[in-house]
């Protein structure tokens, strides 16, 4: 016998507030972002933003990659530090941070990637 489990009210209101939320986020963030590198280069020309992190952060970082997502517009800014070796040079990612677009994050939903998954299929029934 399968036992019914009755949805807490804030589990009821997060699902209530995913019934008006973006359908680019949605798909964002049920399938994943759409990605697409936007800079790719020397911390020092990045914008003014990744330049700060940078200098905020414990490893120095020499090189940054932002990567925009063509969806939701969600960028992820990657922090890396460049090895010089005899005849070649490596990265090694030292920070991995996001910008997320103005009502991206719903309180609440995070964990609750059923709900998302739910919203998505109720609305393409």
């Amino acid at each position: 016998m399968t036992k019914t489990i009755e949805p807490t009210p804030e589990v009821i209101d997060v699902a209530r507030r995913l019934t008006n939320y973006d359908a680019a986020y949605l798909e964002c963030r049920t399938i994943g972002h759409a990605w697409m590198v936007s800079f790719v280069g020397p911390v020092s020309k990045a914008d003014t933003d990744v330049r700060e992190r940078a200098r905020r952060h414990s490893w120095s970082p020499d090189a940054a990659r932002i990567l925009a997502c063509q969806r939701c517009l969600t960028q992820r800014i990657d922090l890396c530090v460049v090895g010089y070796g005899r005849d070649s040079y490596s990265y090694r990612m030292v920070s991995r941070q996001y910008r997320y677009r103005d009502n991206y994050k719903v309180e609440g939903a995070h964990g609750n990637r059923d709900l998302l998954h739910e919203e998505l299929f109720r609305r393409n029934q």
